[in-house]
């Protein structure tokens, strides 16, 4: 009986390379806007239809620190696999205020949580790299 030993044609760097939602995810520097993000898409993925997750007030003080104002957070929501689109709502006093609503048929799932997660890890290494310096 003979044992032969293979080796996988697939290329070691192919298996690094990061996905557009990755690379987005790698630009925001903020990982406590990292952790906002991993927490709305949590709450999202554990209760898909309530719709208190799926709205985001973009006026909210924490969304506009931690996502308006940081770079690459608001690419990441409306990005087509995530699925957020702005939208312009009247509110009850008559006040117009501008939202990110996730519309019902868009699902985020526990992978789009654990990329998430990876990014988060990847900027804790950066931000330690960087003080080393």
């Amino acid at each position: 009986m003979g044992y032969s030993v293979g080796y996988s044609t697939t290329n070691a760097a192919s298996k690094l390379e990061l996905t557009p939602i990755e690379k987005i995810l790698r630009k925001i520097s903020n990982k406590k806007s990292l952790e906002i993000l991993s927490k709305i898409c949590r709450n999202i993925s554990q209760s898909p239809k309530e719709e208190k997750y799926r709205k985001l007030r973009l006026d909210n003080k924490t969304i506009k620190e931690n996502l308006v104002n940081v770079y690459g957070c608001l690419d990441f929501l409306t990005e087509e696999e995530v699925g957020f689109v702005e939208e312009e709502i009247i509110t009850d006093g008559g006040d117009r205020d501008i939202f990110l609503i996730l519309p019902l048929e868009k699902k985020i799932n526990f992978t789009m949580v654990q990329k998430i997660e990876k990014a988060i890890d990847f900027r804790e290494k950066e931000d330690q790299r960087i003080r080393k310096k």
